[in-house]
């Protein structure tokens, strides 16, 4: 039998470790809660005139919120919640200070009877807070485009903004106008009022680089030239100006 007078030892606890990691979370928590790590300074960079007074609603808000509870993706979020809005990023430090890069997209196009709407390189048509200068325009098939459609029948959206930029690109040629219709059939129009045709979208690159290649060597053909037909690239057809005599 155990001798009743001694007594069970208790374990001991290990005090110190647990008072360590208690006055380091005590650290963590009073740094990451600290006004000193708050959000302070906030650098904007490529904001466009129009968009600056949206964006700083959504900085201001951010104002003596500590920086670990600032999301980057969550601000991301919401300062690309509007269409014309291409991406966004954010960068941040430990000392309260962040920088925004705004990226906008860039029209190619502006669609014919729709105000103020545009597609991007890609495809993308969004509502443009400016006029859209300095572009084509693109006539679509159907009396109205619907920017929530992601396809033109039988032609994509991304498709029409490839030829928009692309024929844009062109020397010589001034387009003012990009026509496509429900059969498929891709035409542009110089300005000054010369059509080419280039017909079905199949080979579209192709008849592209051929009329670019003419143009090369005849710089000033529409000045005499109606009517450029390029549905068969090898054999292109010329349609004259009224009263223009071959030299």
């Amino acid at each position: 039998m155990p001798s009743k007078g001694r007594r069970r030892k208790r374990p001991r606890l290990l005090l110190r470790p647990i008072l360590g990691w208690l006055l380091a979370l005590n650290l963590v928590a009073g740094l990451v809660f600290s006004p000193a790590m708050a959000t302070r300074r906030v650098r904007v960079l490529g904001a466009r005139p129009y968009d600056q007074a949206r964006i700083r609603s959504v900085l201001i808000g951010l104002r003596g919120v500590p920086f670990f509870l600032v999301r980057g993706p969550w601000l991301e979020h919401r300062l690309a919640a509007v269409p014309y809005v291409e991406s966004v990023s954010v960068a941040r430090n430990l000392f309260g200070r962040a920088v925004v890069r705004m990226a906008y997209r860039r029209p190619v196009t502006r669609v014919a009877s729709q105000r103020n709407l545009a597609l991007d390189r890609w495809g993308v048509a969004y509502l443009s807070p400016e006029p859209v200068k300095g572009v084509p325009t693109v006539f679509l098939p159907g009396p109205a485009f619907r920017p929530w459609l992601t396809v033109v029948a039988p032609f994509e959206t991304r498709s029409a903004a490839w030829v928009c930029e692309r024929a844009s690109a062109i020397r010589n040629l001034d387009l003012g106008s990009v026509v496509l219709t429900y059969q498929g059939a891709v035409s542009l129009r110089d300005r000054s009022g010369a059509t080419i045709v280039l017909g079905p979208a199949e080979r579209l690159e192709e008849k592209l680089d051929r009329l670019e290649e003419i143009l090369s060597e005849r710089p000033s053909l529409f000045e005499s030239v109606r009517e450029l037909n390029l549905t068969a690239p090898s054999r292109p057809a010329i349609v004259e100006r009224p009263g223009v005599v071959e030299p």
